[in-house]
């Protein structure tokens, strides 16, 4: 539920900041604003469930086995990779087709260009 939350909120700030929808479920049933919807909130639930107790479970095993000495070299490597992929992502967001964008003559979501996203993204004020 916490991960359809975020979904949800994630969309929300989408279409408010740039007026943008990066998914759309209004074909799925019982959704909401086509930002969420029941089927798709359970397979996100059932990935939650493997990542908690399958791949956790065996990360804890490996790190458990490497030496002291090692976790801090570790965990700042992985803490430059999470930083490198922010900054990709802040200068580089993502633009790939099937974006949708409510039209006001229209009223139904359309699909738009990558052309226009990248207009859109590079125009919109700081």
């Amino acid at each position: 539920m916490f991960s359809t939350a975020i979904e949800f909120v994630t969309g929300r700030y989408l279409l408010a900041v740039y007026g943008l929808r990066w998914w759309d479920y209004s074909e799925y049933p019982l959704n909401v604003d086509g930002l969420v919807s029941l089927p798709t909130a359970l397979i996100f639930g059932m990935g939650c469930c493997a990542a908690v107790y399958l791949a956790a479970p065996m990360l804890l095993r490996v790190f458990r086995g490497l030496p002291h000495a090692v976790l801090p070299f570790l965990c700042a490597l992985l803490m430059v990779l999470f930083a490198l992929d922010f900054c990709a992502s802040t200068l580089h967001p993502n633009t790939g087709q099937g974006v949708v964008v409510h039209s006001a003559s229209q009223g139904e979501p359309q699909v738009i260009e990558p052309a226009r996203i990248e207009l859109l993204l590079h125009h919109f004020p700081n």
